[in-house]
């Protein structure tokens, strides 16, 4: 069962039960490190920050709960985590720069799973 929670407001625009969102302020890495990141090391965070809108339902945006999902929009996700655009403002979904520096550390190293 997948809640989506992340993905409601309460008919004003405003996302019910969200926190306020820290400053995104990340920049992309620019190294792969050693060893890599790989997908096993960030699953979770794509479970808890982009599955609760991004799951394979009728109607809903393209899916992201499984590796070859990730993987395949892999460039989209850097440039969306990347302009602090994903997960929107206001949806009720935070995520940190730690976060978002992960995922694009693990797009760096190529997408491994």
């Amino acid at each position: 069962m997948v809640l989506l929670s992340g993905c409601s407001s309460d008919g004003k625009g405003d996302a019910v039960g969200t926190e306020p969102i820290a400053e995104c302020t990340v920049q992309a890495p620019t190294e792969c490190p050693d060893p890599p990141v790989t997908y096993r090391d960030v699953t979770g965070l794509f479970e808890s920050k982009c599955v609760t809108c991004h799951y394979g339902f009728p109607g809903g945006p393209w899916p992201l709960d499984s590796y070859q999902d990730v993987a395949d929009w892999k460039d989209t996700i850097r440039a969306d985590v990347l302009d602090c655009s994903m997960p929107p403002p206001g949806q009720g979904v935070s995520i940190s720069n730690q976060e978002r520096t992960a995922i694009l550390t693990w797009v760096r190293c190529g997408g491994l799973k």
